[in-house]
Parts: structure tokens; C-alpha cells; sequence
């Protein structure tokens, strides 16, 4: 199989007995509102971050509070964003994608003591698996990142059910920043130039928030629904939800960091 970049980002797979492809025009947004419209799609096409979504709304366990952790999430994806577009940061992409599996499978385990799972055991259980998928590469940095992970899921385990709480839009600021690398990528597939960034810059992150709230909009609403019906088909699925989301989180980070 041979791979072929084209000018512009599209990808063409040649195999034997295609002779022929068509490329179709690209154009580069120019408007605020063409902008907007590729962070909509850049949230709601990437399953990783809606399921972050949806633990968080979880752990959240409220409105009001979901509203300031996605307020802090965003405070966090835009300050990353903006330096990693400005050219200030250049994240390696293997590690910005296996960190934010890393996130969906801590914020899961935040959401760990509504559901009558030890949270205390199981984040500190967390955190030497992590350190052990972080070393099997045993790459140049993988001590230092095992080092950090481990510190972080340590003292998170330390802390309180209660304390931890109220101490998740904090969190959230910080696990915003791994977002917001991620979804850099968004925004330098188009080569804009720093010159002409303010808009695209802008337009992005109100794109994200967008969808960001009609995504957690949408999670309420489906639980609340669910509750209507029967309470506890609400809080199975709730439970199931959990342990399917954390078990893509941890399958994400060593899939991606093994890659």
C-alpha cells in the first residue's frame, strides 16, 4: 500500500487496481462563522472528548457545577490553544493523545464513589498501572511522565471524596490544557499564518464551547429522561456508562502511547 499526501490535507490510499482518483477543491475558512463551525465539528466528530464529557457530567453529579468545570475546561483549552498556535508550545502528539485517555479514565474514577466503588483503592491501584504502561516503552521521557502521572493520581487519592469535589473545576482547568493541544491540531491542519490567526483562534474556541454544551445539554437531558422512566435503569446505565468510558481511557492511553 502506498500513501500519498496531497497539498491541502487530504489523504489518498493507491492500491493496485485503482489507476484513477479525483480530488475534490479545498477552501480555507475565512469567516468568523466558518470557524466557529470547525471547532463544532472538531468536538463532535472526536469520541475521546465527548466521553470525557460525559464522565465529567458524572462526577460533576450537578448542573451548576458541570457549568464551572466546563468553564475551567475551557479557561484551559483556550490558553494552550492560543500558545500552541502562536508557536510558544510544540506538545508531542503521541503524549498529548495518551494523556487525555489518562483523563477520561481519572476523571471516571472522580465519578468512582456515587457508584459505591472504593475510589481511594481504585485511583491509587490507577496509579501504578499508569506508571506501568508510561515505562514498557521505556522511552527517553517515560520516567519523568510516570514520575508526574503517579504523583498526580496519588495525591488525588489522598484527597477526600468531598474535597475532591469541590476541587474539580480546578482539575478541569488542568486535564482543558491536555484538550486544548489536542485540538490544536484542528486549527494548524488549515497552515494559517500568525498574522491571520485572531479569528480562526477566536471562531475555534466558541465553536468548542458550543459543542461543548450541547453535548452536555444533550447527557442531562438523556439522563434525566431515564430517571422519568425508572431510577434504576438510570443509575445501571449510569454504572455501565463508567465502566465502559474508563475502560476506553485506559485502552486509549496505552494504545496511543504504545503506538
Amino acid at each position: 500500500i502506498h500513501v500519498a499526501r496531497i497539498e491541502g490535507g487530504s489523504d489518498h490510499v493507491l492500491r493496485e487496481g485503482y489507476a484513477r482518483f479525483e480530488l475534490s477543491p479545498h477552501e480555507t475558512p475565512t469567516r468568523l462563522s466558518e470557524f466557529i463551525s470547525v471547532g463544532f465539528h472538531h468536538v463532535l466528530s472526536g469520541a475521546d472528548h465527548l466521553l470525557f464529557l460525559l464522565v465529567l457530567a458524572l462526577a460533576a453529579r450537578g448542573i451548576r457545577q458541570a457549568a464551572l468545570c466546563i468553564t475551567g475546561f475551557t479557561l484551559g483549552h483556550m490558553l494552550v490553544l492560543g500558545l500552541v498556535t502562536y508557536g510558544y508550545m510544540s506538545p508531542e502528539g503521541r503524549w498529548v493523545e495518551a494523556l487525555i485517555g489518562f483523563t477520561i479514565a481519572v476523571m471516571a474514577l472522580e465519578a468512582a464513589d456515587h457508584y459505591g466503588l472504593a475510589r481511594r483503592r481504585s485511583l491509587l491501584a490507577f496509579a501504578v498501572l499508569g506508571a506501568a504502561v508510561v515505562l514498557l516503552p521505556l522511552s527517553g521521557s517515560a520516567w519523568t511522565m510516570a514520575a508526574l502521572l503517579a504523583v498526580y493520581t496519588v495525591a488525588t487519592a489522598l484527597m477526600s471524596a468531598g474535597f475532591a469535589r469541590r476541587m474539580l473545576p480546578l482539575i478541569t482547568i488542568a486535564f482543558g490544557c491536555v484538550h486544548g493541544a489536542g485540538f490544536s491540531g484542528g486549527l494548524q491542519e488549515l497552515s494559517l499564518s500568525r498574522a491571520e490567526i485572531f479569528t480562526p483562534l477566536l471562531g475555534f474556541n466558541i465553536g468548542v464551547e458550543l459543542a461543548q454544551l450541547l453535548a452536555l445539554v444533550l447527557i442531562y437531558i438523556g439522563l434525566w429522561g431515564l430517571g422519568r422512566v425508572n431510577a434504576a435503569l438510570q443509575y445501571r446505565a449510569e454504572y455501565a456508562a463508567l465502566l465502559v468510558t474508563f475502560g476506553l481511557g485506559c485502552y486509549w492511553f496505552a494504545e496511543r502511547l504504545w503506538a
